[in-house]
């Protein structure tokens, strides 16, 4: 299978604002200093490496971080009637807090700026156009200019375990809709062909895909320098033609492992084994070897 370029829009040096909003920021799990950190090591990890792929896309970075504490949404039944009382937040809420960081930080010209707006309270907050979604990004106008953004939720009530290494926890779906926000930022960019069984959702973008066994393709890893929950979080694999092993049916060959690209930086087989991969790089670091090939 090839992914579909459909030849829109990318960005290729997405610089990230940060919008921590609600007041679940506050005191709740985790905290946004601790988002903050965790965020921007997975982001210049070799996890997003692969992006390269996608019209020489490189590692996202982030340039900003805005907090605000203020309420967000409003308590309410449940709409999914699943809980009793949820925090029902709109998207109109959503791109208010990106106005709100445009104006307190206008993007320097030819900007490629995605703002993450990451919202957080308890009860558990719900999208009120989505009531399903941990996330998602879209875009849109303001001042004749079009502001591409992402959106998590983020229950503060949750357990440490929660918050960092399940499907729904902060990395994980941080990870997905940036890669997804970069690589399809307004519908017209990379997605999953059509009739996929891959594919997880009908967006079919590269985040869109599912495991061997079913369910999202998301596992927990190890990335340098990350403390949390014993320094093991989730991340959301993404889709990569790279890792291709010519068997239409090897799922776990075509998306990214949530590990670092050893392989792919060095162009062997997908079969070849970590070990023997790590022993072949002589004169540099594993994590040098990988940067230096992909994002020089």
């Amino acid at each position: 299978m090839v992914i579909k370029d459909n030849g829109g829009r990318v960005l290729d040096r997405a610089k990230i604002v940060l919008i921590f909003r609600g007041p679940g920021w506050i005191s709740g799990t985790p905290s946004s200093s601790a988002a903050s950190t965790v965020f921007g090591q997975i982001l210049a990890s070799p996890f997003m490496s692969d992006l390269v792929q996608y019209r020489g896309i490189r590692r996202p970075v982030i340039v900003s971080t805005r907090v605000d504490t203020s309420s967000i949404g409003t308590v309410t039944d449940d709409p999914r009637h699943i809980l009793s009382k949820v925090t029902l937040v709109s998207d109109s809420e959503v791109r208010q807090a990106v106005i709100d960081a445009v104006n307190a930080r206008p993007a320097p010209a030819g900007e490629q700026t995605l703002y993450m707006v990451l919202v957080s309270a308890d009860p558990l907050p719900v999208y009120a156009e989505q009531n399903n979604a941990c996330g998602y990004h879209s875009a849109f106008q303001s001042k004749g200019t079009t502001l591409i953004y992402g959106t998590t939720l983020n229950w503060s009530a949750r357990t440490a375990f929660d918050a960092w290494a399940t499907s729904c926890g902060a990395p994980s779906i941080f990870v997905h809709e940036v890669a997804e926000a970069v690589t399809d930022p307004q519908g017209s960019g990379f997605t999953l062909p059509s009739g996929t069984p891959l594919k997880d959702t009908d967006a079919g973008e590269i985040c869109d895909i599912l495991a061997p066994g079913g369910g999202r393709d998301a596992r927990i890893v190890a990335i340098p320098g990350v403390t949390v929950n014993a320094g093991l979080v989730m991340l959301n694999a993404y889709w990569s033609e790279l890792r291709l092993s010519g068997d239409a049916n090897d799922f776990s060959a075509h998306a990214v492992p949530t590990t670092y690209s050893l392989r792919v930086a060095l162009r062997a087989g997908v079969h070849t084994s970590v070990p023997s991969v790590r022993g072949s790089i002589t004169g540099s670091s594993v994590r040098t070897a990988i940067l230096s090939q992909f994002n020089p």
